[in-house]
């Protein structure tokens, strides 16, 4: 009996032995498994975390040098923004001072040059361009407030207005401070001008003759030029008015304003003033005109043939 207990016993511990050293097994292999497992997701995450900086860093290359690029856009666009701003602006400010001087005679004037220019070219040469043109040439009045100039007496006002600050009036490379100063020397200089330009002269060095703003070498051609430009100058006279009566001679007119009790007017090429110096300015002005129509009108067979030649 004790034979058979001892037997059944050392059974038993044979099994649960047994059963201990299997259940040691399986939990080594699961273990096993385990560590594979987790070996093989820590490789894996180890790729995925190296895929992922090289992606960064790709992208961070990318954008840099999308940066760098958009940066040189940005500049690019940013120059052409303002360039056109600037060209906006400065259209703005010409329209602006063009219609502000539209009251200006000078701007009334150029305006009409501009007009009648366009309209004639078309046909060829003409007096009216060459006449207005020259017009440009001669000395004019302009205001300056600050740093900022116009032609317009009107706007002059406004931006001094504006600023508080006083009224310049400038007159070639001349500033002055009284308008009176600067309107004499106006008409001086217009003077010099026009007379420079008609009275003829002759380089003793080349032997070349000028005269009206041209110049040849030929005594013969300088002559005849010569000859126009002291008719059309001669043309323009100086008449006085006073009320509906007319005369030639300043004295008489004067003896008839006193008469009449009335102020006496000069009038240069149909315009009227009863100012002196401005009577000075219209004649300097009328015969610089009157010289550059005669001699543009005297061109003009030249010219046209000269085209029609071309033409054909």
């Amino acid at each position: 009996m004790r034979d058979v207990q001892k037997t059944t016993m050392d059974c038993s511990r044979q099994v649960s032995l047994e059963s201990v050293v299997n259940d040691l097994y399986d939990r080594q292999q699961e273990y096993v498994r385990e560590k594979s497992r987790i070996v093989g997701l820590g490789v894996h995450l180890l790729l995925v975390f190296t895929l992922n900086v090289t992606r960064l860093f790709c992208c961070k290359t990318i954008i840099s040098k999308l940066e760098k690029e958009n940066m040189k856009t940005l500049f690019a666009m940013a120059a052409v923004a303002g360039l056109m701003i600037c060209s906006v602006g400065n259209v703005s400010a010409q329209e602006t001072s063009a219609e502000k001087c539209d009251k200006c005679p000078a701007s009334a004037t150029a305006v009409a040059s501009t007009s009648e220019e366009k309209a004639c070219c078309d046909d060829g040469p003409c007096t009216t361009c060459s006449v207005a043109k020259a017009m440009e040439a001669l000395p004019k009045m302009t205001y300056k407030v600050g740093e900022e100039s116009t032609c317009c007496s009107e706007a002059a006002g406004e931006l001094a207005k504006k600023a508080n600050a006083p009224i310049h009036f400038v007159v070639g490379e001349k500033v002055f401070e009284e308008k009176e100063q600067a309107y004499t020397s106006l008409v001086e200089q217009t003077e010099e001008m026009v007379t420079g330009f008609i009275t003829p002269s002759t380089c003793s060095t080349s032997g070349t003759h000028s005269i009206a703003g041209t110049s040849c070498k030929c005594s013969v051609e300088a002559g005849k030029k010569a000859e126009i430009v002291k008719a059309a100058a001669d043309s323009i006279q100086v008449s006085y008015k006073v009320g509906e009566e007319s005369c030639g001679c300043p004295t008489q007119a004067g003896e008839m304003a006193k008469k009449a009790g009335t102020e006496m007017l000069y009038v240069v090429a149909g315009e009227e003033t009863c100012c002196s110096m401005t009577a000075r300015l219209n004649t300097a002005r009328a015969k610089y005109k009157a010289v550059v129509e005669a001699l543009a009108s005297a061109d003009a067979p030249a010219q046209e043939a000269a085209t029609e030649t071309q033409g054909g």
